[in-house]
């Protein structure tokens, strides 16, 4: 009860969450191992931590408490990558600090006296190693299992295997009835008692059509049951709390669609209309009104949602009991790896206020201890600014990141701190009450990412065509016609090369807009990119282009109006599409333009195939003059690559003939322009 344990606001005392405190505290102290299994967000890791901060020995709040033992957590956050060793570490650090305990005890008091500690393993997330070696690392429990020398807990959304199921006592959770739903309804919204909300069933239709609906969707319809999680309806119930002042619950169906976007997304817009025609049949048949929705719903374009939810004036900062969850973005596109760019494209992201970490897909960077510990420590020093930090296919270090992810924090003098999880080590952070933190996947790793780790987030499905659907919503009229004129040069460009011989180019027609506006070859990946520099700022409309033209080597005025703005834009769209295509095809067609030798400047004056700027990016001297750097301290090491075929290419082969044109004048430049792209 909430006179023995100090149980937060807001949170409900349900059947599971008393079950599951019950059953740590008699197994902690008489050092029986305990599993608890259920699905994620069925109170697991929360009832430990009721456990736990209650019980503090002589110097506990509740009287009950003072009673016990304190105890001293030894904290394990299992992975795909968890191994034996760190396994047995954990427990031999635990069994060291228990013998110390129990030697300095004093012998006058009760084996669970007040002075008395007791060490708790406590291993979370343990269902995570799934692999051989995951599977290898869970047998070094079985010796300290046996031996009962420590406390021990686990916890698990999965069943353990039977050598470990039968050396422990198992709490398995089963799915929620729709009393525990309603009972857990009542603790979100913040109603303490049973008296504070009298005939739910009348008086509150709307609260028993969102648990009929959440029950719906994860027991009946498969599809969904994996997707969604108790967090999810908690989150939702957390919305409408925000809003809602009173204790009684109510909605219209406008905002019941909004409150579903912000807080059960993360699917194809198909499949996220079937969940809210669930909801809205649930709540109407509570309500017994067939007509509550009037027509076809209507939806907010996703990216309005995540500015919606950006803009939200009085938005409750980390400290709050209401704040939002993180969010965790889908990349919906074919690549999987253009979310990133659209983010920053639309305006969502401002690269003075983002800090973006990648993790490298190298076998031997991802088996390396000092670099993921490197990663680590630089995502710790971010988190104490008010910052966004976006993690963007860092699969690798999202099983350490847990507990923030979660948003478990302990205020201590006002201040916010979390753990980072390395291994066996913890290491406590400071954390800004203004923190963001966005999670990008792409739509195959949603699929098999672990169900603890994405009902953690507010999940949000984006596609490039949704961004361009956005963007052009928030173009002037003369905007958009430029816009459309830029992308009809863009298409012709591009069929003078193979579709395939751009990244990211698909073979189809992309609707641009609607039937008013012309249909573009381009991919909408590139058409994201392109609307980047058409798209209002600030309330003001503008026609914005890149600040450099490669062709003439000339700043680009984006206020400039007529034929001036439109070739401008149209060669800076083109040298950008260029970038896009590799050297061989490129080499193929460079006889095709008029002015090969113009095109041949734009495309090999980057970073990649320019060595002057390579070296002068890494220096940071922006000088022409290479010994310029000499001064500098940095030292870089420059891998070049050199094609083969250009290297045996000559005029008498085939691969000549295809490359090398006719005339004779532009034979000779040519010549000279294989021959540097054989110096470079």
């Amino acid at each position: 009860t909430r006179e023995n344990f100090l149980i937060p606001q807001g949170i409900a005392l349900t059947t599971a969450l008393k079950e599951n405190m019950f059953c740590m505290f008699s197994c902690i102290l008489t050092r029986t191992p305990l599993a608890i299994v259920g699905l994620p967000g069925s109170s697991k890791t929360l009832s430990y931590h009721i456990v736990s901060n209650s019980m503090r020995g002589e110097y506990s709040v509740t009287q009950f408490c003072c009673c016990f033992s304190k105890l001293d957590t030894y904290f394990f956050q299992c992975s795909e990558y968890t191994t034996a060793s760190e396994i047995e570490e954990n427990f031999n650090n635990a069994l060291h600090q228990q013998n110390k305990y129990d030697d300095g005890a004093d012998e006058t008091d009760p084996p669970h006296g007040p002075t008395r500690q007791i060490c708790v393993v406590f291993l979370d997330e343990a269902s995570l190693p799934k692999n051989d070696i995951g599977r290898l690392a869970l047998k070094a429990l079985h010796q300290f299992l046996d031996e009962k020398l420590v406390a021990f807990v686990a916890l698990s959304n999965e069943v353990f295997d039977s050598a470990n199921a039968n050396r422990m006592c198992t709490v398995l959770r089963t799915q929620p009835t729709l009393e525990d739903l309603r009972q857990l309804a009542i603790g979100c919204l913040y109603i303490k008692t049973e008296r504070d909300l009298v005939q739910v069933g009348e008086e509150t239709p709307e609260l028993i059509g969102l648990c009929r609906a959440y029950e719906n969707i994860t027991s009946k319809q498969q599809r969904f049951a994996k997707k969604f999680h108790h967090r999810d309806l908690i989150y939702l119930l957390r919305h409408f709390r925000r809003s809602k002042l009173s204790s009684h619950l109510t909605f219209s169906c406008d905002e019941l669609i909004y409150a579903l976007e912000e807080t059960l997304g993360g699917l194809p817009p198909a499949d996220f209309k079937d969940v809210c025609r669930t909801f809205l049949k649930c709540v109407g048949d509570e309500l017994d009104l067939r007509n509550w929705v009037d027509g076809e719903p209507s939806f907010r374009n996703v990216f309005q949602t995540l500015f919606d939810i950006k803009n939200e004036e009085c938005a409750p900062s980390l400290m709050d009991p209401l704040a939002r969850r993180f969010q965790m973005i889908v990349d919906g596109s074919d690549s999987g790896v253009v979310a990133l760019d659209m983010l920053f494209h639309v305006g969502l992201l401002d690269a003075a206020t983002t800090r973006v970490f990648h993790v490298s897909e190298h076998p031997k960077d991802l088996e390396s201890p000092e670099y993921i510990a490197g990663v680590l420590s630089s995502i710790r020093h971010c988190l104490e600014l008010p910052i966004t930090i976006v993690l963007d296919r860092a699969e690798r270090i999202h099983s350490s990141l847990y507990e923030l992810l979660n948003q478990t924090f302990r205020q201590i003098n006002g201040c916010l701190y979390t753990y980072i999880s390395i291994g066996v080590k913890r290491l406590q952070c400071k954390v800004h009450p203004d923190l963001k933190i966005i999670v990008i996947v792409d739509k195959k790793t949603y699929e098999t990412a672990p169900a603890p780790f994405c009902s953690r987030f507010s999940k949000f499905f984006v596609q490039p065509e949704t961004a361009v659907q956005y963007m052009q919503s928030h173009l002037t009229p003369e905007s958009l016609d430029l816009f459309s004129m830029v992308s009809r040069k863009c298409e012709s460009f591009a069929k003078i090369f193979h579709h395939n011989a751009f990244f990211g180019m698909k073979n189809r027609l992309v609707k641009a807009r609607d039937t008013d506006v012309h249909s573009v070859s381009l991919s909408s990946n590139f058409s994201v990119f392109l609307l980047a520099h058409f798209r209002k700022s600030k309330g003001q409309q503008q026609a914005e282009s890149f600040h450099f033209d490669p062709f003439t080597s000339s700043p680009l005025n984006p206020r400039t109006s007529g034929v001036t703005s439109s070739k401008s834009s149209v060669r800076a769209m083109c040298s950008r599409l260029l970038q896009l295509m590799p050297s061989e095809h490129f080499m193929l067609k460079l006889s095709s333009f008029n002015d090969p030798e113009a095109y041949f400047r734009v495309y090999f004056d980057v970073e990649r195939y320019n060595m002057r700027n390579v070296i002068s990016s890494v220096t940071g001297h922006n000088s022409t003059d290479i010994s310029s750097s000499a001064s500098s301290s940095t030292k870089c090491l420059i891998y070049t690559r050199s094609t083969a075929a250009l290297s045996a290419m000559t005029r008498e082969s085939a691969e000549g003939r295809k490359f090398l044109p006719e005339k004779e004048d532009v034979t000779v430049v040519n010549s000279d322009l294989y021959k540097t792209i054989q110096e470079c």
